[in-house]
């Protein structure tokens, strides 16, 4: 089974500094449900992925499709350094491909030159 849902689940999930634990605390999907969502061993019923959607301020689309039709849906982090590891750490795309780590770094330089 494609777990693509299940994976942009997640990584909104983590975009959002949320556990398992407190999104059923928030919205009241069990943490056993959704980490089946997470790893693919089921799939989230409409509701439930529109409870998770609204939660993570994403949209659906993007979670069914990985597509971002703005820039407002896709998951947002707060305030990373443009220097530190946790930003190089993070999926960043660029023309809808993964950035490896030696592009990343050079987007840093770039920073770099431009604002220093």
């Amino acid at each position: 089974m494609d777990n693509a849902i299940g994976e942009r689940l997640k990584k909104a999930r983590k975009h959002t500094n949320l556990t398992q634990i407190e999104v059923y605390e928030k919205i009241g999907i069990n943490n056993k449900t959704l980490s089946g969502y997470e790893v693919g061993t089921s799939e989230p019923d409409y509701k439930s992925l529109a409870r998770l959607c609204n939660l993570y301020n994403v949209t659906i689309d993007w979670v069914i499709t990985g597509i971002p039709l703005s820039s407002v849906e896709v998951p947002k982090t707060k305030g990373i350094e443009l220097t530190s590891e946790e930003f190089l750490s993070n999926d960043l795309l660029y023309r809808d491909k993964a950035m490896t780590l030696t592009e990343k770094r050079k987007l840093v330089e770039i920073a770099r030159l431009l604002f220093d």
